[in-house]
Parts: structure tokens; C-alpha cells; sequence
């Protein structure tokens, strides 16, 4: 299958961002061709977050810590770390101070 329900939907959300885009340069500028290639790349590269995986390399921190996984589970990974105000949890062996 080329399309799954996931990426379709994302396909069809960045389809429509791209053509709220060539709306705005048609009826602004008058560039019509122009926002066609630009609903066509928004819908791009909302089939590649969704299908697409980080690639598996001790290069870079982002791909060693997050590689194989698929584009969109960590970019909801991420929005949620920044919604959470960046914290992060530390478990450590309490000793007994008496």
C-alpha cells in the first residue's frame, strides 16, 4: 500500500495548507502556478512525515537517540516536551541521612 489512513490524512491536511497558500498568492499577487507547486509540496511533505523514518547513525544526537522511529512520532514526542515546560525526571538512589 502507498497510502495508509495516516498518511493519507496527513497528505489531505497538508494539501489543504498548501492551498489556503495559493489562495493567498492568487488572489494577492496573482500567482497562480506558482501556489499549484506549492500545494503539491505541502502535500509532499506531509506523506514524507508520516512515512518516512529517522535514519539510524551515532553521527548526530537527534538520529542516535531517536532512530527508526517514524518522523511523526517524534515530532508529537517533541511538542509534547516543549508543552511540558522541558522537564525531565531524574531517578536516583535515595540514601538515608541520619
Amino acid at each position: 500500500m502507498i497510502f495508509t489512513t495516516k498518511s493519507l490524512i496527513a497528505s489531505t491536511v497538508g494539501a489543504a495548507i498548501g492551498f489556503a497558500v495559493y489562495y493567498f498568492f492568487k488572489t494577492i499577487f496573482g500567482i497562480g502556478k506558482m501556489g499549484l507547486l506549492i500545494t503539491l509540496l505541502f502535500a509532499a511533505i506531509g506523506y514524507g512525515i508520516t512515512t518516512l523514518k529517522v535514519p539510524e547513525s551515532n553521527n548526530f544526537e537527534i538520529t542516535r537517540k531517536t532512530g527508526g522511529d517514524r518522523m511523526d512520532d517524534v515530532l508529537l514526542r517533541a511538542l509534547r516536551f516543549k508543552q511540558k515546560g522541558k522537564r525531565i525526571y531524574l531517578y536516583t538512589k535515595e540514601e538515608n541521612k541520619k
